[in-house]
């Protein structure tokens, strides 16, 4: 995943009141923020995932590994993607990493890459950008293009709520 960085400014009012606050509550009010405004891009991103019914992969399903279920069907599962913060509470900043998570999904039984695991964080890439056969399709950009304005949005209003 390309990684995205999105700084907030203009926002010198909020900035002051919680640097009135100890260092380590202030860092709490950033990581709820933080975490409210993540969520809504990981939900964007699992509803943007393809489905097994509207991407196949060369005509065929493949199947996770004794699960049923197609390796795309696994990507609109919350456990296929992961929420993580990062900050220290003397900078009163923070950020917040929306991806797939490395949950193997299944591991390769022929070819080239016999017995690798295939993660989220794997398909997610190559579905993403694609590879040197195959065509990407930018479903994690698009979907973080639709939300950007909500998400940020929804970290303003949380860390004001937790403010007020």
């Amino acid at each position: 995943m390309a990684w995205v960085e999105t700084k907030i400014t203009g926002l010198d009012e909020l900035q002051r009141k919680l640097e009135e606050l100890p260092p380590k509550v202030a860092q709490k009010v950033l990581r709820e923020g933080l975490r409210d405004g993540a969520e809504i891009v990981r939900d964007a991103f699992i509803a943007a995932a393809p489905s097994p019914e509207t991407y196949a992969e060369g005509g065929k399903r493949t199947e996770a590994a004794g699960t049923g279920r197609t390796i795309l069907g696994h990507l609109r599962d919350l456990k296929s993607w992961k929420i993580r913060y990062k900050g220290r509470p003397e900078d009163y900043a923070g950020s917040a990493y929306v991806g797939p998570s490395n949950t193997v999904l299944e591991t390769r039984t022929s070819g080239e890459t016999k017995g690798l695991p295939r993660t989220a964080a794997f398909i997610v890439k190559m579905l993403e950008f694609g590879s040197r056969t195959r065509s990407g399709h930018p479903f994690a950009t698009s979907a973080w293009e639709s939300v950007k304005q909500k998400v940020l949005d929804k970290i303003i209003d949380s860390i004001r709520e937790a403010l007020e």
